[in-house]
């Protein structure tokens, strides 16, 4: 009887051992927003995670944050490390782990998405380009919270445009709102300073110069004697259309060590 206690004692540890497992690893799954940088306040991870939770929900597409202060100990690659904290985070939707993470190593100053499943079609090379070039003068001031919330700002932007059969590629990049009013006036003060300056500069030059009131002050008597004249052809004018050219867009892809298809880019700041 004392044996069979012990037995089931035994068993309930083991149970007990292998739900706590469970449970941290699934909270590793949860863990959208991983910050092992020391770059963002509690309160920001806190609202990133509400962000990202949200747009993953909305979407049925999985979007994840990974920050590191350092280079993990084996990784030298970033892709290969963000692929790998994908997979290792159990990351993505579905069969096809459709989703994305922005992994970030700060001491590096470098930064990588990886994509798979849905994540590679919403996430073209281009667009993933376009989002380094929004993150990185925020990357640059060292500016985290503001990068990274950009990422999420595109990121629910880009799957949104995707689901509604338009994915963000070549010829189709967000572009800044033009300002007319604000070009306008700025285009129009600086015309009246250069102007000034350049009238103020001729009329430096000519304070010897007096009015006349007929030309023959300027010419001398018998000195103009017209013999000839002809057309002489200078110059043309000739008007070019630009050719439009074909641009291929999409995602380009590779294999993870793990076999699995993963599409994504980085760079540096």
């Amino acid at each position: 009887m004392k044996r069979l206690k012990r037995l089931t004692a035994l068993s309930v540890a083991i149970i007990t051992v292998i739900l706590v497992s469970v449970n941290v690893f699934a909270a590793d799954r949860m863990e959208r927003v991983y910050e092992a940088s020391g770059t963002l306040k509690e309160s920001q991870v806190a609202e990133l995670t509400t962000r990202l939770n949200n747009i993953s929900t909305k979407y049925n597409v999985d979007v994840n944050l990974a920050l590191f202060a350092n280079m993990p100990d084996g990784y030298t690659d970033m892709e290969e490390l963000a692929d790998e904290v994908y997979e290792q985070f159990n990351y993505g939707f579905g069969s096809n782990h459709d989703g994305l993470v922005l992994v970030m190593v700060i001491n590096k100053r470098k930064w990588h998405i990886s994509t798979e499943g849905y994540g590679i079609t919403a996430f073209t090379d281009a667009g993933i380009k376009y989002i380094g070039e929004q993150m990185t003068p925020y990357l640059k001031d060292g500016d985290y919270y503001k990068a990274v919330s950009t990422y999420a700002d595109l990121a629910e932007d880009f799957i949104g445009k995707a689901k509604a059969g338009k994915p963000v590629d070549k010829g189709s990049l967000p572009k800044k709102a033009f300002n007319f009013r604000f070009t306008a006036f700025t285009s129009f003060v600086f015309g009246l300073v250069v102007a000034a300056i350049v009238v103020f500069a001729m009329l430096s030059k000519l304070k010897s110069v007096r009015r006349q009131a007929s030309a023959d002050f300027y010419t001398r008597e018998g000195s103009l004697n017209l013999t000839g004249s002809r057309d002489t052809f200078l110059f043309t004018n000739v008007s070019r259309t630009r050719r439009q050219k074909s641009e291929s867009g999409g995602s380009s892809t590779h294999t993870s060590s793990s076999g699995r298809t993963h599409g994504g880019g980085g760079g540096s700041w």
